[in-house]
Order: C-alpha cells, then sequence, then structure tokens
C-alpha cells in the first residue's frame, strides 16, 4: 500500500488545503452546538424542546422544533457529514496509523455517530420521558469529532511528511 507521504507533492498539498478547510467547517458547527446548547445536557433539551417562556424572561425564548425543523436538520447533516467522513476515512486508510481493524473502527465511528446522535434527538424530542438520551447524544457528538479529530491529524501529518517512493 502506497500511504500518502509517498503520493506526489501536488496531491498531498491538496489534501493538506481540503483537511483544513473541512477540520475548520466542522470546528465552527461545534462552535454553534456549543452556542445554541452550552454544550449541557439541558442545553440540548431546550434546543430541541423548546423552553417556558415563563421560566425566564430575560432568556431567549427556544421553540420546539417541529418534524419538518428535524427532517431537514437530520437530512443536511446525515448527507453533507457522511460524505465528509467517507472521504476523510478513505484518506485515513492510507495513513497507515494504527492496525487495519484499528483504522476500521476509527473510520466507521463517525458514520455511527452521525445515527446515533441524530437517532437520539429525535427520541429526545418525539417521546417523552427520555430526557436521559441527552446525554446519549452528547456522548455520540463527543466520538464524532473525536475519531474525526483523529483521522485530521493524521492525514494531515502524513501529507506534511516525506516518504520513500514505492
Amino acid at each position: 500500500m502506497m500511504l500518502i507521504r509517498q503520493w506526489p507533492a501536488a496531491i498531498r498539498r491538496f489534501i493538506f488545503i481540503y483537511m483544513l478547510i473541512t477540520t475548520t467547517g466542522l470546528m465552527i458547527g461545534l462552535a454553534f452546538v456549543r452556542n445554541e446548547t452550552n454544550l449541557s445536557s439541558a442545553g440540548i433539551r431546550e434546543h430541541y424542546n423548546g423552553t417556558d417562556p415563563q421560566d425566564d424572561l430575560n432568556d431567549d425564548i427556544k421553540f420546539e422544533k417541529s418534524a419538518k425543523d428535524l427532517l431537514l436538520t437530520t437530512h443536511n447533516h446525515i448527507l453533507g457529514l457522511s460524505s465528509v467522513f467517507f472521504i476523510t476515512a478513505a484518506l485515513f486508510w492510507f495513513t497507515g496509523w494504527f492496525s487495519e481493524t484499528w483504522r476500521l473502527v476509527i473510520m466507521a465511528e463517525p458514520l455511527v455517530a452521525l445515527v446515533t446522535t441524530f437517532g437520539g434527538i429525535w427520541v429526545l424530542r418525539f417521546i417523552s420521558g427520555m430526557e436521559w438520551i441527552t446525554w446519549f447524544i452528547m456522548l455520540s457528538g463527543l466520538s464524532m469529532f473525536i475519531t474525526f479529530g483523529l483521522m485530521s491529524v493524521a492525514i494531515l501529518t502524513e501529507t506534511i511528511r516525506k516518504g520513500k517512493s514505492a
């Protein structure tokens, strides 16, 4: 297998730029989630289930998300992020980092986390009494970002390393 560090310099530079932009985009997404939910269980509940306007009139009122809102959000995230995660995973394969088995686990995890995160959001919103699911959503999202970050670091590192040509 020819590792990324053995690829032509022009392709490595292109991949480096792609990964910087993609990672920046995901970090902006994380900043948005932080802004909307404070990265807290209560914040996630409020974001999707809405707030009671009588609780605190000084805070922003959040309205519950409709099925239409969630369909759009889920559609956009699953289509967009699955493509990003697929490309990133394919590039990660050619880093040679970790054993084959671990690479496959790391490659698949963000895709699985997409389903569990957004599935959890649907459960939270439409099945009453399931507020504990916010912790599952948080862990799933955290796992998604950690594995994507690991793949990004590996790919970025490999694009600046020089290796012997095959």
